[in-house]
């Protein structure tokens, strides 16, 4: 505390909230490494969150309910990120979790978003479970928003006592995930072209 290189807790609270504080100090290091703080990571957290809030709020648009390549895609996907994160989680490791829970789980909804033309052309079923899956292995992190986005969902009772996601092996489908990484790839030698062009 002489060198001047501690920050009261209070006073972040009151800069960045709560839940932004929790996941910023959370995930800052592994294992009983000290907290690093980096002020830096709170608008890559508030975005990803902001998009999850978002999407949530907008799946009163979503009607669509028949069961597509890219659904099966992103309940594949999801599958991944609930062992991951649960793993990583089960040992102490957060910010590995946090990166499989968070930032990995917002890319796949991304996509996901993307190539069904938007959350209208989303799979009802699928869009809900998928963002119920994120908003459970988030509120360890950020309860507070986690609490208010289960509610938005319509999930009974709390989040922070709702039955954690378990992974399934039979929503696998390694076929449905080459054909959307090859898809990926495709668009990616596009952009290069174009950028060559």
């Amino acid at each position: 505390k002489s060198k001047g290189n501690i920050i009261p807790l209070s006073n972040l609270v009151k800069d960045y909230g709560a839940d932004m504080t929790r996941i910023n100090i959370v995930t800052s290091s592994e294992g009983i490494d000290d907290a690093d703080w980096r002020v830096e990571n709170i608008k890559g957290f508030r975005t990803r969150y902001e998009f999850f809030y978002d999407t949530i709020k907008n799946t009163k648009k979503n009607k669509q309910t028949k069961m597509r390549q890219i659904d099966s895609y992103l309940l594949s996907k999801m599958q991944k990120i609930v062992k991951n994160a649960t793993e990583n989680y089960e040992v102490t490791r957060f910010r590995t979790a946090n990166n499989y829970a968070l930032f990995d789980a917002t890319n796949e909804l991304k996509w996901y978003l993307t190539r069904c033309g938007g959350i209208k052309n989303a799979n009802k079923k699928v869009l809900a479970e998928s963002l119920s899956i994120v908003v459970r292995l988030l509120a360890p992190f950020t309860p507070h928003i986690c609490e208010e986005m289960w509610s938005m969902l319509g999930g009974k009772g709390f989040v922070s006592v709702a039955k954690w996601p378990e992974y399934s092996k039979k929503l696998i489908n390694e076929g449905a995930e080459r054909s959307e990484e090859l898809v990926k790839q495709t668009l990616e030698d596009i952009r290069e072209i174009q950028k060559l062009l």
